[in-house]
């Protein structure tokens, strides 16, 4: 790369210029090492504690404290977690360039895993409390289009056993999309995920706009259309990755804007959706990749992917901590709850997921073709 110089007499914008010159793009995180797998575990382990202190009776999370409930401890990791998942799933659509192919590999990544749990919740947590089995748990939720039973023995607050599930199904959706759009061969159509992303920010905004001005937590917070928001931003930044570069001077100033936008909505916006959810889906996205860029910890969670097992178990085993009581020291009783989710979750990889996703190659899915809409061969 030939080096760029800045003379006494170079303008503000050639300096700037230089400031950009030698910085990687977001392509660039794809080609090299990153710390996507690192992000998706701990976002899914500060849901779980984002749940522990409200569940576990110890008061609320103190992030709706300090940002008039416009970010939680248990909300936000989810935001981050949907950013990087519209990056890697239209990414891996990309690669694959196969209806069947792509929902097959969807297909082993999440339902077998969730079965498994949705078996053990069913089953397994009526042994251990001495309630009948709840055979209706179990198959009302299995196709995964909507968590519609959640009460299993009226444990878990609000009597809903597992309150992380309801984000999967929205997953689901959002997979579904993209495999409408990589089918007709839209799938590199700039356009397409701008549309995607606007049609369901201006939904958020839309229920924002329509919900009380109260700081309880509202349909807006809890609507499909933030999932869908930030999928499908990250989504938008995957097909404009070769123009997107990540600097620290952008990453510094998204994050400056991120907390500019909370502080504002403390101070005149007084609704739990606040300002971050109305003015920070880009920002927050950039910084996640810049932080994904960044951070050094690019080997972990990676071989082992644990993120899955630790989101869908550890709601529900820290639910049971509480039934048994154990819920009285939260040192303690987080301690436990990372010891017995860590292990649940190290089971579910090494004996569902991991074996699931080595028929990802399945010679079968070679019989289908799709050459009748544009697709290829796998």
């Amino acid at each position: 790369m030939p080096e760029f110089r800045i003379e006494s007499e170079n303008t503000l914008w050639e300096a700037l210029f230089a400031i950009f010159y030698r910085m990687r793009t977001l392509a660039d995180l794809l080609k090299s090492k990153n710390s996507i797998g690192f992000l998706r575990l701990v976002s899914a382990w500060l849901v779980v504690v984002g749940h522990s202190i409200p569940y576990g009776g110890f008061g609320e999370d103190p992030l709706i404290i300090l940002t008039n409930n416009q970010i939680a401890l248990g909300r936000f990791p989810v935001d981050l977690f949907f950013c990087l998942s519209g990056f890697l799933i239209v990414a891996s659509y990309d690669r694959l360039d196969n209806l069947v192919r792509f929902l097959w590999h969807r297909f082993l990544r999440i339902y077998p895993a969730f079965w498994v749990c949705l078996i053990l919740t069913g089953i397994g947590v009526p042994l251990l409390i001495g309630i009948n089995f709840d055979w209706h748990y179990i198959y009302s939720n299995s196709l995964l289009l909507l968590i519609r039973d959640t009460n299993v023995g009226d444990l878990g607050h609000n009597a809903n056993i597992n309150s992380a599930l309801w984000t999967l199904p929205w997953e689901l959706k959002a997979y579904l999309i993209v495999a409408a759009v990589g089918v007709f061969r839209l799938l590199n159509k700039k356009i397409v995920w701008v549309i995607l992303f606007l049609v369901s920010y201006f939904f958020l905004i839309r229920e924002i706009a329509i919900s009380p001005e109260t700081l309880a937590t509202n349909s807006a917070v809890t609507s499909g259309f933030r999932l869908l928001t930030f999928f499908f931003c990250g989504s938008t930044f995957y097909i404009f990755r070769d123009k997107i570069p990540i600097t620290h001077l952008l990453g510094i100033g998204s994050l400056i804007a991120i907390l500019l936008f909370l502080f504002l909505g403390v101070q005149f916006y007084h609704h739990s959706a606040g300002f971050f959810y109305m003015l920070c889906p880009i920002p927050f996205t950039y910084f996640v990749f810049y932080l994904s860029s960044v951070v050094p910890f690019r080997k972990i969670n990676t071989k082992t992917d644990i993120s899955y097992g630790v989101y869908i178990y550890g709601t529900l085993i820290l639910n049971l901590l509480c039934y048994y009581g154990l819920n009285e020291n939260y040192p303690l009783f987080l301690s436990l709850i990372v010891a017995i989710t860590t292990a649940v979750s190290l089971l579910s990889w090494f004996l569902i997921e991991k074996p699931s996703m080595s028929h990802k190659h399945a010679t079968f899915i070679n019989h289908f073709d799709f050459k009748f809409l544009g697709g290829k061969k796998a």
